[in-house]
Formats: C-alpha cells, sequence, structure tokens
C-alpha cells in the first residue's frame, strides 16, 4: 500500500476550511475523497468532485498534512476499513461476472491500483477471502477472536454498528446473506454460524429498548445448501 503523497492529512484540510482565504468546498472535497479512498485524488478526479486551479500544489500540501492530526492509530484503522470495503466489493462481484477492472467506476479503479498494486492483485486476495469463508476452522477462530458482539457455542452475535469493524472475513459472511436476501439495513443482529456455514438474520420489535426488545422474524440462511429458511419470533 502507497503511504507519502498517496495519503492526505484531515487536520490540514480543516484548518484550511476554516481560512476564508481558501476555497472550503476544495478542502471538503479533498477530505470527503481521502475518507472514502484512502487516496490523493488526481486531476481528473478532482474534476470531478470540484474545480481546483492549482491542484498540483495544493493537493499534495492537503496530502502531505492530513494524516498527522487524525493520528496514525486511527488513519490506519481507516485505512483498514478502506481496503476491506474495496476488497469486498472486487468478492462480490465474483457472483455477478467475472469481475473487471472496467465493472467500476474510474475512482474505485484508482482506489483499488494504490491499495493492492493492481486489479489482478485485488481479483487474487478476494478469492482467497472468499474461500475463507467456507473454512469453519477459520470463521470459529476469527469469531473467538473478535473482541465485540455477544459470543455463545454455536455463533456470533452482532448489530449493524459492529460491520464496519468485523474483520473481513465476517464482513463476507454478512455480504453474502445480500445474495439470497437482499438489502441488510434493516436487520436488527446478524448470527454468524461458526461451523454451519450458515448465517441468520434477526429481526426484532423495539430492539433499541433493552430488554422490552421482541423477535419478530428468523430468516436464516445456508450457503453451503444454498437455501434460505424464513420463520417467525419465538
Amino acid at each position: 500500500m502507497r503511504r507519502g503523497a498517496d495519503i492526505v492529512n484531515l487536520g490540514y484540510v480543516l484548518n484550511v476550511i476554516d481560512n476564508p482565504e481558501e476555497r472550503p468546498e476544495t478542502a471538503a472535497a479533498i477530505a470527503r475523497h481521502l475518507l472514502r479512498f484512502g487516496t490523493v485524488p488526481d486531476e481528473e478526479e478532482m474534476r470531478e468532485v470540484t474545480d481546483l486551479a492549482d491542484y498540483g500544489l495544493r493537493a499534495r500540501e492537503f496530502c502531505t498534512a492530513l494524516v498527522a492530526s487524525i493520528g496514525e492509530e486511527s488513519w490506519q484503522m481507516q485505512l483498514r476499513r478502506i481496503h476491506n470495503r474495496l476488497l469486498k466489493s472486487v468478492a462480490l462481484a465474483h457472483f455477478r461476472r467475472t469481475p473487471k477492472a472496467s465493472n467500476f467506476d474510474r475512482r474505485t479503479r484508482h482506489a483499488i491500483r494504490v491499495h493492492f498494486g493492481s486489479f489482478r492483485e485485488a481479483v487474487e486476495l478476494s478469492l482467497n477471502e472468499l474461500h475463507t469463508v467456507g473454512q469453519p476452522d477459520v470463521i470459529e477462530t476469527v469469531c473467538a477472536q473478535y473482541d465485540g458482539g455477544l459470543l455463545d457455542k454455536q455463533a456470533l452475535y452482532v448489530v449493524q454498528e459492529d460491520r464496519p469493524r468485523l474483520p473481513l472475513v465476517l464482513q463476507l459472511c454478512i455480504e453474502l446473506g445480500r445474495l439470497f436476501f437482499g438489502e441488510l439495513d434493516d436487520v436488527d443482529q446478524f448470527k454468524i454460524h461458526k461451523r454451519s456455514g450458515k448465517l441468520t438474520l434477526l429481526f426484532f420489535k423495539n430492539f433499541e429498548t433493552r430488554g422490552t426488545e421482541t423477535l419478530q422474524q428468523r430468516v436464516k440462511i445456508d450457503f453451503r445448501a444454498r437455501k434460505m429458511r424464513v420463520s417467525g419470533g419465538g
């Protein structure tokens, strides 16, 4: 993964936004691009998000400044999330068609090249992650090592807020559920079965009010059998 000029520092951007002599919309656009892709937008990408006449000078200054104010630890965590999101998008593309760089928008293609060196390398890594999803020993170990959610003998239970922080293989376990069920944003809780190759989607009434929640629907997805079963609460 590249460093230096390919990484932007948010603190500098925020300082520029406070400076009335600068263009706040430009600084904000660079910051948004950085936090989404982990890269400095190139000249063509900048034309897509804002008009920056002296891009070559100002963007490099943004780049060299931004990580320091975030803090190295926080920035590395953000980079891991971006890395996982990009690799996850390539992995899921295997289920729609043979992944091709042309299937992704320009900014995503650029970010993939920066993070993985080439699109081919990203495809190979994504296939490895997909194969890992089908290995019960790996899933069980990763579930045990995750420091969030609720773990019992059979499964790891996580909620929506956990998803960006999950190890990539567990994110893929959940995202594969989208291929069977569709959008997952309304799921209250995800049950990742450690050894059976299953994912259960749990929907509750009053889920936000702990102690009063009632299970209304359970959707169990069996990846190995490629089946989905829907049942009521209880």
